[in-house]
């Protein structure tokens, strides 16, 4: 996100290939973030509040690395880039809320691999 901006990779098309990484980007981002509040067992708060606490965590991010852009010779701040990660954290958190648990393959290999991992192996 603070990659010098000669360092950005250059695209000849007329589509916003810029605001459309942020979007993805931040997508990904709260995907994580509320699949990892949502499938730990230590704090049930974490579970309940998931989507509040992605959408929180993940635009206060976004809005908080366009500010830090501007200590920057080679990046500047950007509103528009700042709507594109909110709109990202906002698919990403609702793709899961309203479709992730629902997706039977992988939530299984999920579950299987990554989040019974606690259960099956005590310390």
């Amino acid at each position: 996100m603070l990659m010098p901006g000669r360092d950005m990779p250059h695209v000849d098309i007329s589509l916003p290939i810029d605001k459309i990484a942020h979007w993805g980007v931040f997508m990904v981002l709260a995907l994580l973030m509320i699949f990892g509040f949502y499938n730990q067992y230590s704090f049930q708060g974490f579970k309940k509040y998931a989507l509040v606490l992605t959408l929180i965590s993940s635009g206060s991010y976004g809005i908080a690395t366009e500010f830090i852009q501007t200590l920057s010779t080679e990046r500047s701040f950007d509103v528009y880039d700042i709507i594109a990660n909110e709109i990202g954290c906002i698919t990403g958190a609702f793709l899961f809320q309203f479709s992730g648990r629902r997706i039977p393959l992988a939530g299984r290999y999920l579950e299987k691999y990554f989040f019974n991992y606690k259960k099956n192996n005590p310390s």
